[in-house]
């Protein structure tokens, strides 16, 4: 698909997003078949269902129906497993670096994921954007927030060069954690993924 894309929601256009969001979306049901696209440079809106491979899904090609869709919470344990076990493949040359493929999600500073389990997820209040204030001064508009409980399995981040493999051998520094983070879904579909508390 490639390129930057906007998207219709609730009668508003938002956007730009990445395709990959754009993918992520209407996987979950946040476009439908129906909803308006737009690559980016066009100027006309036309049915999602004409964008090649957006509905692309499974092995069997289908797109899920309405009453397939994820329901928020379930969406937001999809997009949450996906950084997490990104975060269980970081490759062996970012060990030292502290950027994973997802660094949205790094709540653990210092520290190497080697297991998770996430508990539940509830959806949180949405905060309300103050519209008074001056436009440089307000908060990205919000579509929701959730708070996932997970049990994390942590070992510290060495100082010298190792690999994955070694650190799940030796284990060093290791500790079971309860650990509870606080996600965004922002209004032009990126998402935002932020530290509440770590206690082993």
């Amino acid at each position: 698909m490639g390129s930057e894309w906007f998207y219709e929601y609730e009668g508003k256009e938002c956007g730009p997003i990445p395709s990959e969001t754009l993918l992520h979306l209407a996987r979950h049901g946040a476009i439908s078949r129906e909803s308006g696209v737009r690559k980016q440079g066009m100027t006309q809106l036309v049915a999602a269902e004409k964008v090649k491979g957006l509905f692309t899904t499974g092995t069997d090609g289908a797109a899920p129906t309405a009453g397939e869709r994820l329901r928020p919470e379930e969406a937001v344990s999809v997009y949450l497993r996906k950084a997490l076990d990104h975060c269980l493949e970081e490759a062996d040359g970012d060990l030292l670096k502290h950027t994973p493929p997802i660094g949205c999600i790094w709540p653990w500073y210092g520290k190497v994921l080697l297991a998770y389990e996430i508990r539940g997820i509830e959806k949180l209040p949405t905060p309300v954007v103050d519209m008074s204030l001056p436009l440089g001064q307000r908060t990205k508009p919000v579509r929701a927030m959730f708070q996932a409980l997970l049990k994390a399995s942590l070992c510290e981040r060495p100082a010298y060069p190792t690999t994955l493999a070694e650190l799940r051998r030796t284990e060093p520094g290791k500790l079971q954690a309860d650990l509870i983070l606080r996600c965004k879904e922002f209004e032009d579909g990126t998402w935002l993924f932020m530290d509440s508390s770590l206690e082993a």
